[in-house]
This record gives C-alpha cells, sequence and structure tokens, in this order.
C-alpha cells in the first residue's frame, strides 16, 4: 500500500476496516487486496466504488482489474506483498 503511495506520489492515510458497511464519498483512494474473494463478492465491491466514488477518485486493486467501465485502469504492476508478487491496477472512476 505505501509502496503504491509513493509510486503514484501522494500522502496517503492508510484505514482496515469492513469498508462494506462504511460510506466510501470523501475518500480519494480506495485499495483493495481481493485476491482470495469470490466472483460475487468482487461485483459487489465493483457496485459499491461505481456508486460512491467521485469522478477522478483512485481504486486499486490486487491480481485482478475492476470489471465496469467508469473504473478505467490507467496503470498496472507488479509489486511485493507479503506473500510474494501481485498485479496491482490502478483505476481512475470516469464519468
Amino acid at each position: 500500500s505505501h509502496a503504491i503511495a509513493n509510486y503514484l506520489t501522494i500522502n496517503a492515510e492508510f484505514f482496515g476496516y469492513d469498508f462494506m458497511t462504511g460510506s466510501w464519498i470523501g475518500y480519494d483512494i480506495i485499495f483493495v487486496a481481493w485476491t482470495t474473494f469470490s466472483p460475487e463478492r468482487v461485483r459487489e465491491i465493483t457496485k459499491k466504488a461505481v456508486n460512491e466514488m467521485v469522478t477522478g477518485a483512485w481504486f486499486i486493486t490486487l491480481s485482478e482489474p475492476a470489471n465496469h467501465p467508469a473504473l478505467l485502469v490507467v496503470h498496472s504492476l507488479k509489486a511485493w506483498f507479503s506473500w510474494g508478487i501481485s498485479r496491482v491496477y490502478i483505476h481512475r472512476r470516469q464519468l
């Protein structure tokens, strides 16, 4: 997470909680390590991102990109995590 923030050259605070129960309104970046999530859970998270994130916000996922036209992949890279290397997808929320 910190490596991605450094790559984007941004200051970031990181919170860990069940983000499905809280609002994403007002957040500039959402990072989801959905590597082991079910396809249904990935669809739920993608829907929440599209419904609550403002245009221009960043949506970052691991292993797979979001499958929605409003979440444009602007960059992908491989990065090290505690379990090894994972593909990172950096999306930008579109109109």
